[in-house]
């Protein structure tokens, strides 16, 4: 078993890097930050922004946006990188994404929507 991972890297590629996309199975997706490089503040000492991918198969299955970013604790002041992992419907034949960054206080917002055409893959 390998799920199927789209890298949407720095150069402004999206690519299926690993596995293929099929209905039942999973998808990872793999986001380089600097596609969203704006909004990085820091509020009261500690880094309040985050970078949501947003995902929409066309079986309509709602599906919640998950983060690409992760803070550290109270401690620890950094943002890390991380994998979003979504479950593909059984009958989904396409997938459609697109990503949020944004920042508290909301003084900043910015996507990567391919300019509001969103990422289309179809399986």
């Amino acid at each position: 078993w390998q799920p199927a991972r789209i890298r949407f890297d720095s150069d402004w590629n999206e690519t299926v890097v690993e596995g293929e996309l099929v209905p039942g199975g999973t998808l990872v997706v793999d986001y380089d930050w600097a596609r969203l490089p704006d909004c990085r503040v820091n509020y009261r000492g500690f880094p309040s922004w985050g970078i949501l991918a947003h995902i929409r198969f066309d079986s309509g299955a709602p599906v919640p946006a998950q983060s690409v970013t992760r803070t550290g604790d109270w401690t620890d002041r950094t943002v890390y990188r991380v994998l979003a992992v979504f479950p593909i419907p059984e009958d989904a034949h396409h997938v459609e994404l697109w990503f949020e960054n944004n920042q508290y206080p909301p003084t900043c917002h910015a996507w990567d929507s391919d300019f509001g055409n969103n990422y289309h893959f179809w399986f």
